[in-house]
């Protein structure tokens, strides 16, 4: 039960950490990093794909307002450029703005369905709403676009085993986490590992 308990509250800092954009190094599970760069974005110029990254920088950097200035004068060049839209929704969860957040998301997502960063980030909200099964889908097209992708494979895992009893599944995306993970929780997955291995 205690364990069940911990993985839950790993699970919420997972869901809180993805609504204020970045963490320190040592928490595994977050938000995608802003910039992600989308299949389908149309071809920026050198000078825009400049401003693009300085718009990036911007909001590791806490520096949103001119982030999103930046963002939105890409966006009037650009309509198509999901990437943008992707971190505004990251510059709008770090001022707890939720609604707004969600709205870009979902722009983005309609320009490109398989924009990672949107997914990741749409997936959070189907946890908290407490639709699984929607949270699954979202999780399983990132694994399957981008195999290697650790938190994916981590959100997965706890979602099986807490939320879908499916501990088996649990398991699998466990093993790849572990496999691909670079942080110093990966000795406390493998534990979770062996105790569902008892189930």
């Amino acid at each position: 039960m205690q364990q069940k308990l911990s993985r839950l509250l790993m699970l919420l800092v997972v869901l809180a950490l993805a609504a204020c954009g970045g963490a320190p190094k040592r928490v595994s599970m977050q938000a995608e990093k802003p910039g992600a760069q989308t299949v389908l974005a149309p071809v920026l110029t050198p000078e825009d794909q400049a401003r693009f990254q300085q718009a990036v920088s911007g909001i590791q950097n806490g520096q949103l307002n001119e982030a999103e200035m930046l963002l939105k004068a890409l966006l009037q060049a650009y309509p198509s450029l999901a990437g943008a839209l992707t971190n505004l929704g990251y510059i709008r969860q770090s001022q707890g703005q939720q609604e707004e957040a969600r709205e870009y998301f979902e722009q983005a997502l309609a320009i490109n369905p398989e924009n990672i960063g949107a997914l990741f980030a749409m997936a959070a909200f189907d946890m908290e709403a407490g639709d699984f099964e929607l949270a699954e889908s979202k999780y399983l097209m990132i694994t399957d676009r981008q195999a290697d992708h650790a938190k994916a494979h981590y959100n997965l895992g706890v979602l099986y085993e807490l939320y879908l009893q499916r501990y088996d599944d649990a398991i699998v995306h466990y093993e790849s986490y572990v496999r691909l993970a670079e942080t110093d929780d990966v000795k406390t997955v493998e534990r979770w590992i062996k105790l569902l291995e008892r189930k």
